[in-house]
């Protein structure tokens, strides 16, 4: 009895092969691609032939772009335009160099070595997030008075009579201070009375006659302090036996001389 094995022909297994390492070239090609993004915000920019091989890069505000020297030559990324200016080191090939774009707006850069290698990448400014907002807080509830509803204030303390006294004769004593100060102040305040001049006089007498009534009451009045004086007392004269003796005049001859 004769086996036979089955073998596939040899041209489907070169499909076969061809195909699987077709599929594998393409997805290397596409993990190596020259711009291809190797994560979220992080972007790759191949130097190769004289050339940057993303011209016009665009991008988020806060990505990275990394740029790779490829050729023999050595380059470098120098921004000649935009919100911010900056340069990398020389490149030699196979060195890389990063930078993060946190400001926006559009960049022009070249090789400082050689300025016919241009390119420009597009920055787009990250959205603002909206403010949250804020809670309106309720105004806190007035404080309740948790005392009880029948609480009773505490009775005064019992004063005894004697304290009861001193208060009332203290309280009297402050009274009449309030009284005469009051007087006082009263008094001071009160204006001094004017007499006035007597309106009956005529104005038609003659001085004269004013002059003479007052001479009068003068008169009168000295009149009074006489007749109200005490009289002086009377002092007793001599007797008949103190009068001195008269002389004789029979005894008495006077010769009187005779002109011749």
């Amino acid at each position: 009895m004769t086996v036979r094995s089955h073998r596939p022909p040899s041209g489907l297994l070169l499909r076969l092969v061809a195909g699987t390492l077709v599929s594998l070239t393409a997805l290397l090609g596409w993990s190596l691609s020259p711009a291809s993004a190797s994560g979220e915000g992080h972007h790759h920019v191949d130097i190769k032939n004289y050339a940057y091989a993303m011209p016009d890069l665009r991008i988020d505000q806060g990505d990275t772009v990394t740029w790779t020297n490829l050729d023999d030559a050595p380059h470098d990324v120098t921004v000649t335009a935009g919100p911010a200016t900056f340069t990398s080191p020389m490149l030699e090939k196979g060195d890389s160099w990063s930078h993060t774009f946190d400001t926006a707006g559009d960049y022009s850069y070249l090789c400082s070595i050689h300025p016919d290698m241009r390119a420009a990448v597009s920055v787009a400014a990250a959205p603002v997030a909206a403010p949250a907002p804020v809670p309106e807080t309720a105004p806190a509830p007035a404080p309740v008075d948790q005392a009880a509803p029948d609480a009773v204030a505490p009775a005064p303390a019992a004063v005894s009579p004697r304290e009861a006294r001193a208060a009332a004769r203290e309280a009297r004593a402050a009274q009449r201070a309030a009284e005469e100060a009051a007087a006082t102040s009263a008094a001071a305040t009160t204006p001094a009375p004017v007499v006035a001049a007597p309106t009956g006089l005529d104005p038609s007498l003659s001085p004269l006659l004013l002059v003479a009534g007052m001479a009068i009451a003068v008169v009168v009045f000295c009149l009074l302090l006489l007749s109200a004086a005490p009289p002086a007392p009377q002092l007793p004269g001599p007797g008949p036996e103190d009068a001195a003796p008269v002389p004789d005049d029979s005894d008495t001859r006077v010769d009187l001389p005779v002109a011749g």
